[in-house]
């Protein structure tokens, strides 16, 4: 029983690695030994890095990089004092953002509510609106423009009105002076 149920979990195995890996073996048959696989790739990664220093100077300070590269390098160069100071220089700015999440959260009922939830669906509706806003808005220009031509064209008149009226006054005037009586002063 217990090589029956060895049998099915090899089996079971084989499935998922041809599932995984195809139908390549998936385990490859090691005939050399790790060390001379190692010293193959250290032969590989010298003969490409000759002739180039630069990469070469890099490899060789890669621990160092590593250790400048850590997340947590940082903490254990900065001392507390500094880092009191840069929280302390970015208070203001800390306190605004607070007090703007807060209002964020005083408003969120406001944000969530069915209205602002519907605006997806109301957008098919916004835009008709848009475009009849749109026609409305250069119905209103034209008839500005109208608008416009007809009181320059009333001000001409009443312009002209007003000039035949000063020049009928004065000639009234002219008429008045003569139909006057002379009087004769001794």
């Amino acid at each position: 029983m217990a090589d029956d149920s060895l049998s099915i979990l090899e089996n079971r195995v084989k499935t998922l690695e041809v599932k995984i890996f195809g139908q390549s073996d998936p385990i490859p048959d090691v005939s050399s030994p790790i060390v001379d696989d190692l010293l193959e790739s250290h032969k590989v990664v010298s003969s490409a890095l000759s002739g180039r220093d630069k990469m070469a100077m890099v490899l060789k300070r890669l621990d160092q990089l590593e250790i400048v590269l850590d997340p947590l390098y940082e903490d254990s160069v900065i001392d507390s004092a500094a880092k009191l100071a840069f929280v302390l220089s970015t208070e203001a700015e800390l306190e605004e953002i607070t007090r703007q999440l807060v209002r964020i959260n005083e408003l969120s009922p406001c944000l969530e509510s069915e209205q602002l939830r519907n605006i997806p669906h109301l957008m098919k509706q916004l835009g008709k609106l848009s475009s009849l806003m749109v026609e409305h808005k250069e119905k209103c220009d034209l008839m500005n423009e109208k608008f416009d031509d007809l009181i320059a064209k009333y001000t001409e008149i009443i312009n002209g009105v007003t000039a035949v009226f000063a020049t009928l006054d004065s000639m009234v005037t002219e008429l008045e002076i003569k139909a006057k009586p002379k009087t004769i002063i001794d």
